[in-house]
C-alpha cells in the first residue's frame, strides 16, 4: 500500500470514529430528554396527590395519633380502622415514591427537595408500628421497606447540597438556552 492510500484509510477511519462518537453523544442526550419527558406527567400526578388537603390532613392525623408510640406493639394491623386508612394512603404514597426512586423512574434529588421534611417526619412516626408489623407477619421485608430505605437515604443528604446541585443544573440549562 502506498502512502496516499494509507492517508485516505486513516482519514476515513477518523471520520467513522468521529461519526460514532457524535451519534453516541446525541443518542445519550435523546435518551435523557425522553426520560425527562416521561417523568413529567408522573411527577405532576404524584405530587398533585401529595399536595391535596385530604392527603395533608391524613398525614397530620398520623403524626398526632401515632406520635406517642402507644399501641406500637400491635403493629399497623392493630390500629383503629380510621388510622389504618391514613397509614395505607400516606405510607402507600411514600412507598410508591420510593419504588420510583429505587428503579430510577424519578430522580431522587427531585423527591428529596419536594418531600424531605414530611417524608422523614412520617417515617419516624410510623417506624415502630411498621417494624412491629413486619415481625407480626414473620417477614422482615414485608412492609414499607422501600419507604424506610428512602427515609434513610433522605436523612443522609444535606438540604443545602441538593438545593445547590439543583440550582446549578437549572442555571446551566438556562445559560445554554440563551
Amino acid at each position: 500500500m502506498d502512502t496516499g492510500t494509507l492517508l485516505v484509510n486513516a482519514a476515513t477511519l477518523l471520520l467513522s470514529v468521529t461519526a460514532i462518537g457524535v451519534t453516541l453523544v446525541l443518542t445519550r442526550r435523546q435518551i435523557r430528554l425522553m426520560n425527562n419527558s416521561n417523568q413529567l406527567p408522573l411527577v405532576l400526578d404524584l405530587f398533585k396527590e401529595w399536595r391535596s388537603a385530604e392527603f395533608i390532613h391524613g398525614e397530620e392525623r398520623l403524626w398526632a395519633f401515632l406520635a406517642s408510640g402507644e399501641g406500637a406493639e400491635n403493629g399497623i394491623s392493630g390500629l383503629p380502622q380510621h388510622v389504618r386508612d391514613d397509614v395505607y394512603r400516606v405510607c402507600g404514597f411514600y412507598q410508591m415514591l420510593a419504588y420510583l426512586v429505587a428503579f430510577r423512574v424519578v430522580e431522587e434529588d427531585l423527591v428529596f427537595l419536594a418531600t424531605h421534611y414530611r417524608l422523614l417526619r412520617t417515617w419516624e412516626t410510623v417506624r415502630p408500628y411498621a417494624v412491629t408489623e413486619r415481625r407480626l407477619r414473620g417477614d422482615a421485608y414485608s412492609y414499607l421497606n422501600f419507604f424506610e430505605d428512602l427515609a434513610l437515604l433522605t436523612r443522609t443528604k444535606s438540604s443545602q447540597d441538593v438545593y445547590d446541585r439543583a440550582r446549578r443544573r437549572a442555571y446551566r440549562r438556562a445559560r445554554a438556552a440563551a
